[in-house]
């Protein structure tokens, strides 16, 4: 129990009458009934609402600044992959033709993959459609729909298509 004794070995000087030692009295007694009225007046440590709202916020432009980024790089990278399959088709186009096969042979991807040229037919990821082998001249060009995709044209007519 808090009792004048324990005041005075505390270095409250106690002297009763004392506004200042009341207030310290009356702070001991509250610690030692576990609540602590006298500092619930006082400003507690931690975040305000207003405080949140505005780091959630920039949290939630960041991550559609970065969803937006993700979602190019995706189209970008689909488009590398119909690059390479693309490419893997004239190499195997052109393989069959060295090989002897006919052009009609070779420009169909399931007769290519028969032929063991190729392990799988590739679909394209970037557009729908089927890719088609063209030869001509011996020359080998392979698209989707219109799109060229090999050989891969280059920056300044990719452009233009």
């Amino acid at each position: 129990m808090f009792t004048k004794e324990n005041c005075i070995n505390r270095n409250f000087n106690f002297k009763l009458g004392e506004k200042n030692n009341r207030k310290l009295y009356s702070q001991e007694l509250a610690k030692n009934a576990g609540t602590n009225n006298y500092t619930n007046d006082k400003k507690k440590p931690g975040f305000t609402l207003i405080e949140m709202i505005i780091v959630i916020s920039i949290i939630g432009i960041l991550a559609g600044i970065v969803a937006i980024s993700f979602g190019d790089a995706q189209k970008k990278a689909k488009l590398n992959a119909d690059y390479a399959n693309a490419s893997n088709l004239a190499m195997a186009a052109y393989m069959s033709l060295g090989d002897g096969k006919s052009e009609t042979d070779s420009k169909d991807p399931k007769k290519l993959k028969d032929s063991k040229y190729i392990q799988t037919v590739p679909k394209p990821q970037s557009l729908s459609g089927d890719y088609e082998i063209v030869i001509d001249k011996g020359e080998v060009t392979v698209k989707v729909d219109k799109s060229i995709f090999y050989p891969k044209p280059d920056a300044s007519s990719a452009e233009n298509q």
